[in-house]
């Protein structure tokens, strides 16, 4: 154990288990009232950023949660792989807020040894979940608290995380926030279609399962 956080070597055996209880250690430590107070031993910083500049009753508010990576450093998809645990956020909403399932962009691919695969994220990265505001929603502002959880990995892997407060005004109209418009564009043209039609054929040949996928019509401009 250093002054850095609670650090262990990666052995891929029993990964997934070490994480889970060094997690909860870290989790266990008390919040603080900072607006973005994030643990000692991180190697990230954690945002959230609304997609509009106001909050609207009877509307949905999307949200980034905003991961900024230190170079050679990754966190975790929502299917991490062979070792690994995904980002997680905890939210405090006033009644009348509800968030829903969180959209995440595509993952990188991080090849480990004994043929072993994680999937996560390196750089910058804007992960959007919806906010649902009740129609009802009378306050003119809109205090936001969530308590985010991330394993951060290099050669070591770390539990760490950051609590995270931010409170919008409250208006029956709101303009989008320029500022970040496009992350929230490239998140969203990461997701799976709904409307492409594939065709899938398979074979064997030489005790091997042979598959080809592809799309009906053309789905690319070049």
């Amino acid at each position: 154990m250093t002054s850095s956080g609670i650090k262990f070597t990666r052995q891929l055996c029993c990964f997934s288990a070490a994480i889970l209880l060094l997690w909860g250690v870290a989790a266990s430590l008390s919040a603080q009232t900072a607006s973005v107070q994030v643990m000692e031993g991180s190697h990230l910083q954690a945002d959230l950023l609304p997609e509009m500049t106001a909050a609207v009753p009877g509307t949905t508010l999307w949200m980034a949660l905003r991961l900024d990576h230190q170079e050679h450093w990754h966190t975790y998809w929502i299917n991490p792989g062979d070792a690994g645990v995904p980002t997680k956020i905890l939210w405090n909403l006033p009644a009348g807020v509800t968030a829903g399932e969180m959209i995440w962009p595509i993952p990188e691919r991080f090849d480990l040894p004994a043929d072993l695969v994680d999937f996560g994220y390196t750089g910058e990265v804007f992960l959007l979940i919806p906010l649902e505001i009740a129609a009802d929603y009378a306050a003119t502002t809109l205090p936001l608290e969530a308590s985010v959880q991330w394993v951060e990995c290099e050669d070591i892997c770390i539990p760490s995380g950051a609590d995270i407060s931010l409170e919008m005004p409250v208006s029956a109209n709101a303009a989008v926030n320029t500022n970040y418009a496009w992350a929230f564009a490239q998140t969203r043209q990461s997701q799976p279609r709904a409307d492409i039609s594939l065709d899938a054929t398979f074979s064997f040949a030489q005790g091997e399962l042979q598959l080809l996928v592809q799309a009906t019509e053309a789905i690319f401009e070049s």
